[in-house]
């Protein structure tokens, strides 16, 4: 039979009990979370003091903003088929975003090739700014920097 040997446990170390675990180091106060804006019912609906739309729409409103208003519900539309072209229409876009990533992902290969490409684009937008900034106080940057097409 095989004898047991016992094993020395160091002690668990524990956060000291005063300091929430949600505060700042060195404060006994979490910090303060930042209060998202309430979203209003948008206008063309005008809604009643309950808050029910009164007037039911044809179309999304132009100057609907999804981080300002509330989302817009079957019942804010005067026909159901128009809120299903809305949510359709919706779902196209972020299909179409996300074709374009897969795509954008494709052509740049694994993350370390990303991340420089990412960095080759950060100094092209740079460049161009700066190249415009020149350009805007009379220098010619075409003349100073060269043609590769000369040699």
């Amino acid at each position: 039979m095989a004898q047991r040997t016992t094993k020395k446990v160091a002690p668990k170390k524990t956060a000291p009990a005063a300091q929430p675990a949600s505060a700042k180091p060195g404060t006994d106060a979490p910090a303060a979370k930042k209060e998202k804006p309430k979203r209003i019912m948008h206008p063309a609906l005008n809604c009643d003091e309950d808050g029910k739309p009164t007037t039911p729409v044809d179309a999304v409103p132009e100057d609907f903003d999804s981080k300002v208003h509330m989302p817009l519900r079957r019942k804010d539309f005067s026909a159901e088929h128009l809120y299903f072209e809305m949510k359709a229409a919706e779902c196209d876009r972020k299909a179409a975003e996300y074709r374009a990533a897969a795509e954008e992902s494709k052509k740049m290969g694994s993350s370390k090739d990303r991340a420089r490409i990412k960095r080759l684009k950060k100094m092209q937008a740079q460049m161009a700014a700066l190249e415009a900034q020149l350009e805007a106080e009379g220098i010619d940057v075409s003349d100073i920097i060269g043609d590769d097409t000369d040699e």
